[in-house]
C-alpha cells in the first residue's frame, strides 16, 4: 500500500474563518495489466464515531453507525473483489489501481489532481458509493460548485450613526436571495451558511456565506457563476459593501458515458433488478468521467440516512456488490 501526502487546502470551519486543512494520505496500490480498471472509494466520514458508539448489528439485514454504507461498506465490496480476483485467479490479464481518497466529504479538494492523473492510466473506473436502499444505482450527477461570498461594509453606531455604516448583512442578503430569484429552473442553490455581525446596535461590518449550486448541465453552472458575480457588482455599486467571492470546490456534472454504461446487466438479463437514476448528490465519479474515464458509480452497499448518525447499510448487500462489479469486470474483459 502506498501513502501519499493531499495537498494541504484553505477551508471554512462551522464559523466560516478560513483555516488550513490537512488531509490524511491517498491510499493506493496497482497490479499492471492489458485492459485495466480504477477502482476508487474514500475513508472520509461526515461524522465521526467515537468509541462508545461504534456500529451496532441490529439484525441480520441492518448494520448502523456513522459511515458504515458512505463509504466503510464500499471498501469492504473493494476488499471482496480483490479477494476473489486472487483467490479464483480471475483474469489473469486484468490491471487494476485502488486509489482512497481521505477528503472526499469536503470535495476531495486535495485529492482532485492525484485522481485526475489516476483517472489516464485505465479504461474504466469504479466508484463505490453506496447505492439507493432498494438497490438503484446512479447513471447520473449533478454538477457542483460551492462558493463562499465574503462581504465588507462599514461599522456605525446603530442608533446615532445608523445612515454612515454600511450593511453587510443586508447587502449580502440581498444578493444571495436576489441570486437564488433568478436563476433557471435547471439550476439547484442553496443558501447553506451564513454569518456575520457583532451585537444588535452596530452596524455589521463582515458577512460570509457559501452558497452551494447544482446542475445537469455545465453550461448552467457556468451560466449561473457569472450572474452571481453580475448581481453582487450591482448591489455593491448600490451599498457601498465589498463583495469577495472564492471557490470552495467545484466537479462537473456526470452524464454516464456509453462504453461504461453498456457494461451493465441487459434490461431482459436476470441480473436486470435495478434501476439507474440521476441524483443530485456527487462523488468523485464526477472528476473521473470529467478527466475522460468512462465510470460506474454507486458499486457499494445498500444503505441509507447517509450523512447522519443513524446511518445504516444492509450486510447482504456486500456478497452482492462483490458479485455484480465481478460480473461488470467479467464484460470489460470480454
Amino acid at each position: 500500500m502506498n501513502r501519499t501526502a493531499t495537498t494541504p487546502s484553505k477551508v471554512l470551519n462551522k464559523h466560516l474563518d478560513w483555516e488550513t486543512h490537512e488531509s490524511g494520505p491517498l491510499l493506493h496500490f496497482s497490479k499492471p495489466g492489458q485492459k485495466s480498471v480504477l477502482l476508487c472509494g474514500h475513508y472520509d466520514t461526515v461524522y465521526p464515531t467515537p468509541l462508545h458508539k461504534a456500529p451496532v448489528l441490529e439484525s441480520a439485514t441492518l448494520l448502523r453507525g456513522s459511515g458504515v454504507a458512505d463509504m466503510k461498506g464500499g471498501l469492504v465490496v473493494i476488499a471482496g473483489v480483490l479477494q476473489a480476483l486472487s483467490f479464483f485467479n480471475l483474469w489473469p490479464d486484468l490491471g487494476f489501481e485502488v486509489v482512497l481518497v481521505p477528503d472526499e466529504e469536503i470535495g476531495s479538494v486535495g485529492s482532485i489532481e492525484f485522481l485526475e492523473k489516476a483517472a489516464k492510466r485505465h479504461q474504466l473506473g469504479l466508484v463505490f458509493e453506496p447505492c439507493l436502499p432498494n438497490g438503484d444505482r446512479v447513471l447520473q450527477r449533478k454538477g457542483s460548485v460551492n462558493v463562499v461570498i465574503e462581504a465588507l461594509g462599514l461599522s456605525a453606531h446603530a442608533g446615532r450613526d445608523l445612515s454612515k455604516g454600511k450593511n453587510a448583512i443586508e447587502a449580502l442578503a440581498t444578493a444571495a436571495l436576489q441570486f437564488k430569484q433568478t436563476i433557471c429552473d435547471t439550476v439547484q442553490v442553496n443558501i447553506g451558511q451564513f454569518v456575520g455581525g457583532t451585537a444588535a446596535n452596530v452596524v455589521p461590518k463582515e458577512a460570509k456565506s457559501v452558497i452551494n449550486i447544482r446542475s445537469f448541465e455545465p453550461h448552467d453552472l457556468e451560466k449561473s457563476l457569472t450572474d452571481l458575480k453580475t448581481i453582487l457588482n450591482e448591489v455593491e455599486a448600490k451599498t457601498g459593501v465589498h463583495f469577495t467571492v472564492t471557490t470552495l470546490s467545484q466537479r462537473p456534472p456526470k452524464t454516464g458515458v456509453p462504453s461504461a454504461t453498456k457494461l451493465l446487466p441487459h434490461p431482459e438479463s436476470p441480473h436486470s433488478d435495478i434501476s439507474l437514476i440521476s441524483s443530485g448528490g456527487v462523488s468523485d465519479a464526477n472528476t473521473l468521467e470529467a478527466a475522460g474515464l468512462p465510470t460506474l458509480d454507486t458499486l457499494g452497499v445498500r444503505g441509507g440516512n447517509l450523512h447522519s448518525p443513524d446511518e445504516w447499510m444492509d450486510p447482504n448487500s456486500i456478497g452482492q456488490g462483490v458479485e455484480f462489479v465481478l460480473r461488470l469486470l467479467q464484460e470489460f474483459m470480454k
